[in-house]
């Protein structure tokens, strides 16, 4: 690129952990909805299939375990990726009473007791896998392990509640450079 003179004009440049942190939540925001998909495209076969053999008098046994653990998948799956892209309801009742200059604050607060509710989730969740580990819990017709479901559930609600803490910076870091600043993620 050239300025009004000819010359090269310099160029802007960001900082290497800022374009290796955004590189690194858009690579996890495409794995997670990816992995979200293939879920929903399994639960799909699997309700077809089972559908299906049921009225040809074969039903495939153990459908509705599997379509049950595979929803909670989908959910934890989906989880952190909806968090990450502030795509939660809000119920917004008393947003009008809240001066503008104060929204950034707010959403740092709901953000920051959104990533506490969560990493106490995660907390409880990990402790209900090293139990499901110690005792060999099994899903009951289908016989597969819990605690890898589990695991995968905690380790899940972490990563929501890192999106939470990671919005509620943003939030804070929108408050900071002032109103029509935009977030280091790109964010508005």
């Amino acid at each position: 690129m050239q300025d009004d003179d000819g010359r090269a004009a310099p160029r802007r440049r960001r900082r290497l952990p800022a374009r290796l942190a955004k590189a690194l939540d858009g690579t996890l925001r495409r794995a997670l909805g990816l992995v979200g998909a293939a879920l929903l495209v399994l639960m799909m076969l699997v309700t077809f299939g089972d559908v299906i053999g049921r009225n040809l008098g074969r039903p495939i046994p153990g459908a509705k375990e599997a379509t049950q653990v595979m929803l909670a998948a989908l959910v934890f799956v989906m989880l952190p990726l909806v968090t990450r892209v502030r795509g939660h309801i809000a119920v917004d009742l008393l947003d009008e009473l809240v001066p503008e200059r104060l929204k950034a604050l707010q959403e740092a607060a709901i953000c920051a007791m959104g990533a506490v509710a969560l990493h106490v989730g995660a907390q409880a969740l990990h402790m209900q896998a090293a139990r499901a580990f110690r005792l060999g819990d099994r899903v009951a017709y289908i016989g597969v392990p819990t605690g890898p479901i589990v695991t995968f559930m905690a380790i899940a609600c972490t990563l929501a509640a890192l999106a939470f803490a990671l919005n509620g910076a943003l939030a804070l870091w929108r408050l900071v450079r002032g109103p029509g600043c935009a977030d280091p993620d790109g964010g508005g």
